[in-house]
C-alpha cells in the first residue's frame, strides 16, 4: 500500500503546460437576457477573484463562452450571484443546463444558498472530485462527532485510504483527493505520502495545495500553538510582526519550525501564515500588510509579488483613507451620481431592498439626520433587488428626499462594493475618501460619529467610526 501512495505523489512533481482554450455552453431558456459570469482566481493564496468572461443568455437560452487556462483551477459560473462552482482543466469542454432556473431574486454568493441549480458535464476529474465531495458529506453526517469531539481519526484514516484507492488513473484527481483529505483531519496533517513538510513542493498554481497550506498554517499556528506563555512559535511570530515588522524574524521562524530549505517554499509558506493571522481577528492589524508589502518589494519572484500585491489590495481594498471605488449610477429622477458629483459632501451610501425590514427601518431613522445635516451630508439609496420595477414604485411611494438608485441588475457595482448582506452602509469623506465601510446605522451609533465629523469643531475628536460586521 506504501507503494502504491509513492506512485501516486510522484505526479505532484511541477508539469509544465500552455493556455489552452476552455469552452463553456449553457442552456437557461428561463433566464433570458440574464448575464452569465465566469469568475475565477487572480491567485490561489490571495483568492482574489477576478471575472475571465461574461455574455448574455440569448433570446432561445443559450450562452457560449471561452477561456484560457494554462493550469487546472476552480471556477464558478455566476448568474445573478447564484454561483456554480467546478473545476477546469486547460482544453476542456463544459456544458451547463437548467431549464427551471429563473431569476426572481439576486442570490448572495456568501451563502450555500445561493448555489445555481443545474446540469454539469465536463471532464472527468470535476465529476470524480463531486462525487467525492458528495462521500465526505455522508460521511461527516455520520462520523463528525468521532472525530472532532472525541478525536478518533481511525475512522479517517480508513475513509482516506479506500476514496484514494479509487481511479488511479486520473493524476489530477489523486492530486487533489490527497491534499483537500488532509484538511478533514482535526490537526494539522500532512497529505498521504508524506513524511515531512520540507519534503512538499511549493505549488502556488495549486488550487488544492494553497487550500491545505492555509488550513494547515491555520491548525499549526493557532490551534495547536496557541498565544500563551508555553507557545514559543506563535508568540515568537506575533512579536516579530508587533513590535518591530520584522520579515526576516517571522521568515526565519517559520523557516526552523517547518525545516523549509527551498527559498521558494519559504516565500509561500510566510504569505499564507501572515494571511492566517490577519483572518484570525486577535491577530489581526496593519503590521501583517506591511509585512506582505515587504515580501512584495524584496522578493526575487515576479509571482510572489503579484500574490502578495494581491494580499495588501484584498485587505485594504475598503480600509478607511483608501478613494472609494469609481461608479457612475442614474438615480431615479435621471440625475447621475459619481465620485466627482459627490465631492464637497460626506457621503452615506445605504444598500438596501424592499424586503429587509432592517433596511427600511435604517432607512426611516436617517430621516431626521438627513433634515438636521443635509448641507453637509448627501445620502444616497441604492436598491439591490432583481425586481426593478417592484422596488422603482415602492420607493416613489416611500418618497425619500434624498437621491434614490434602483441598481438591482447593476451587477459590476455590486460586486464591486460587496453589496450582498443587507443593509450595508458606507461614509465617505467629502475628498470622496473612505471613513467607514461598513459604516455606524443611524440609532446604533451614526448620529454621534456625525456629531463630532461635521460639528464646527476645527479638531473634533476622535471617535470609532467603523462598525464591526
Amino acid at each position: 500500500m506504501r507503494n502504491l501512495f509513492n506512485i501516486i505523489f510522484i505526479f505532484f512533481l511541477p508539469v509544465l503546460t500552455h493556455a489552452l482554450p476552455v469552452s463553456l455552453k449553457g442552456y437557461f431558456p428561463k433566464a433570458l437576457g440574464e448575464t452569465v459570469y465566469i469568475i475565477g482566481f487572480k491567485d490561489f493564496i490571495s483568492q482574489t477573484e477576478e471575472i475571465l468572461a461574461s455574455t448574455t443568455i440569448d433570446a432561445n437560452g443559450y450562452f457560449h463562452l471561452s477561456i484560457k487556462l494554462d493550469h487546472p483551477s476552480p471556477l464558478m459560473l455566476e448568474i445573478a450571484f447564484y454561483r456554480l462552482s467546478f473545476y477546469a482543466l486547460p482544453g476542456s469542454n463544459w456544458q451547463f443546463n437548467s431549464e427551471q432556473f429563473q431569476v426572481t431574486e439576486n442570490g448572495n454568493p456568501l451563502l450555500p444558498q445561493s448555489t445555481l441549480p443545474c446540469y454539469i458535464h465536463g471532464p472527468l476529474t470535476d465529476s470524480l472530485l463531486r462525487n467525492m465531495n458528495a462521500q465526505i458529506a455522508d460521511f461527516l453526517d455520520s462520523a463528525a462527532y468521532e472525530i472532532y469531539l472525541k478525536q478518533n481519526t481511525t475512522i479517517l484514516d480508513t475513509f482516506t485510504n479506500k476514496t484514494l484507492t479509487i481511479n488511479l488513473f486520473d493524476k489530477k484527481f489523486q492530486e487533489a483527493a490527497s491534499y483537500q483529505l488532509a484538511t478533514l483531519y482535526p490537526g494539522a496533517r500532512l497529505p498521504l505520502g508524506f513524511n515531512a513538510f520540507h519534503e512538499l513542493q511549493p505549488k502556488y498554481q495549486s488550487w488544492h495545495f494553497c487550500n491545505w497550506l492555509e488550513d494547515y498554517l491555520a491548525k499549526a499556528l493557532t490551534r495547536e500553538n496557541p498565544l500563551s506563555a508555553n507557545s514559543g512559535l506563535t508568540r515568537d511570530l506575533i512579536l516579530a510582526i508587533n513590535q518591530k515588522e520584522d520579515l526576516q524574524t517571522v521568515r526565519k521562524l517559520l523557516s526552523q519550525h517547518f525545516q523549509i530549505t527551498d527559498s521558494l517554499m519559504e516565500d509561500v509558506v510566510t504569505l499564507a501564515a501572515l494571511k492566517v493571522f490577519y483572518r484570525t481577528p486577535i491577530y489581526q492589524n496593519k503590521s501583517i500588510i506591511n509585512l506582505i508589502r515587504q515580501v512584495k518589494e524584496t522578493t526575487s519572484n515576479n509571482d510572489i509579488a503579484f500574490i502578495a500585491k494581491n494580499l495588501v489590495q484584498r485587505f485594504t481594498a475598503f480600509l478607511p483613507g483608501n478613494q472609494v471605488p469609481p461608479y457612475e449610477l442614474i438615480t431615479q429622477t435621471g440625475d447621475t451620481l459619481n465620485p466627482a458629483k459627490t465631492r464637497g459632501k460626506y457621503s452615506y451610501f445605504v444598500f438596501a431592498r424592499k424586503y429587509c425590514s432592517s433596511c427600511l427601518n435604517s432607512l426611516e431613522l436617517l430621516r431626521p439626520l438627513y433634515e438636521r445635516y443635509k448641507d453637509k451630508l448627501q445620502i444616497i439609496c441604492i436598491f439591490t433587488s432583481h425586481d426593478t420595477l417592484t422596488e422603482s414604485g415602492f420607493a416613489k411611494k416611500m418618497n425619500y428626499p434624498w437621491p434614490v438608485v434602483i441598481a438591482g441588475k447593476n451587477y459590476d457595482f455590486l460586486r464591486t462594493f460587496q453589496a450582498f448582506s443587507l443593509p450595508l452602509e458606507i461614509l465617505v469623506n467629502e475628498n470622496g475618501n473612505i471613513v467607514a465601510w461598513p459604516a455606524y446605522r443611524a440609532g446604533e451609533g451614526l448620529e454621534a460619529v456625525l456629531e463630532k465629523l461635521l460639528s464646527k469643531q476645527p479638531n473634533p475628536p476622535k471617535a470609532p467610526l467603523q462598525r464591526k460586521w
